[in-house]
């Protein structure tokens, strides 16, 4: 089975989508802004990165060819990989809460730093340019994140000034992140907006490759192309928009036998662009979205109560988790069982669902937890 192949010339359209905290029972928020089609490109020191124009790309525009990053937070890395959509990782969440907390006080590129890429290990693309977005008042803070957006290195990989990578160890895994989302005013709010992002110059053993990455209707497209130098291996993780799955991948339109894996790349000197291709559909059950700007009054009367299995293996864990939410929130928050009574006459219930929904439900309430008390007063 070969899919058709994508438009050659993916249209821009409207892209940004940040949950908040909205009533009835819903945790949520969408914003959209304005901003043009146009692309912005930034060259650092022989590295090209094009960006979708809008905040993201004046942010990069700001760093230098000797720009020297910052050195992340100490226990960054470790909360990063504890912070999959499923974690449940107790100390990650306490150090996200107290990380939101302080910035919605008063913002730090830092800590905005520090959000964007927990964000960026979760999954949440929107949320992780708009914190990406907030790191540009200091450029050596955008230097330190940019390489882990895009080209997606791992999190442990050396940089050098400019925001470059150093190169990077031949079969290394890529997981290149979506392009920020474009804005547009007068389109429609869209899940999945047609945008692209290249880096040009990333440096893998001997070789130079360039990687192009592009959501369209129907999927997600990465293009890599041997630049330079020796030949080269690299491992790509296609990433998946929000609110959609990724059934099926292709490798130079040749069915990989099973999606969401790491697709290893041989690029050879000389040779043609590799291609792969990820076919997504949407997800059958959709998260609430909406906006608000005081939290509901059936959260502050009742509270927020996290509904699982009374014999599920992570319940005790979440439930180590719920007075962080609710120091977080100022309001009551627990445990309750599908089906189960409330304490009260009141509360908002939000159902965690079986073990594989569950990553995409504790992901969502984090978004919408963080871009609530982070939304501009």
């Amino acid at each position: 089975m070969v899919p058709p192949s994508p438009p050659q010339n993916p249209r821009h359209g409207l892209g940004l989508s940040l949950r908040g905290l909205t009533g009835m029972g819903a945790i949520c928020l969408a914003l959209t802004g304005t901003g043009s089609r146009s692309e912005a490109t930034s060259t650092v020191d022989g590295v090209v990165l094009e960006l979708p124009d809008g905040p993201a790309a004046k942010a990069w525009a700001g760093v230098g060819s000797q720009t020297v990053p910052h050195p992340l937070h100490p226990n960054l890395r470790k909360a990063c990989a504890t912070s999959s959509p499923a974690g449940s990782a107790v100390p990650t969440w306490r150090m996200w809460a107290d990380w939101v907390a302080a910035e919605a006080r008063t913002t730090e590129p830092e800590r905005r730093a520090a959000l964007c890429l927990l964000a960026r290990a979760q999954g949440r693309h929107a949320d992780a340019w708009g914190h990406y977005a907030k790191v540009g008042a200091d450029p050596r803070w955008v230097a330190s994140v940019t390489p882990y957006l895009l080209p997606g290195a791992p999190l442990d990989s050396p940089l050098e000034p400019g925001g470059n990578l150093a190169p990077l160890p031949d079969g290394v895994l890529l997981q290149p992140f979506l392009p920020p989302p474009i804005q547009n005013a007068d389109a429609a709010p869209s899940a999945v907006a047609w945008r692209k992002a290249t880096v040009r110059g990333i440096r893998v053993g001997d070789a130079t490759l360039e990687l192009t990455i592009s959501v369209e209707a129907t999927g997600v497209q990465v293009d890599v192309v041997h630049r330079g130098g020796g030949a080269a291996k690299v491992a790509i993780l296609i990433p998946e928009p929000p609110g959609y799955e990724i059934r099926i991948e292709y490798l130079d339109w040749m069915q990989t036998d099973q999606p969401r894996l790491p697709i290893l790349v041989d690029l050879q000197p000389g040779g043609e662009p590799t291609t792969l291709w990820g076919r997504m559909i949407e997800r059958r059950v959709a998260l609430p979205t909406g906006q608000a700007k005081s939290l509901p009054q059936s959260l502050v009367r009742g509270g927020l109560f996290l509904s699982m299995p009374a014999d599920d293996p992570q319940r005790a864990a979440v439930g180590q988790i719920a007075p962080v939410l609710a120091k977080l929130l100022g309001v009551r928050v627990g445990l309750t069982e599908p089906g189960g009574q409330l304490p009260g006459w009141t509360g908002t219930v939000l159902h965690l669902g079986t073990a594989s929904e569950r990553g995409e439900r504790l992901t969502w309430l984090a978004s919408a937890i963080e871009s609530f008390l982070l939304q501009p007063q």
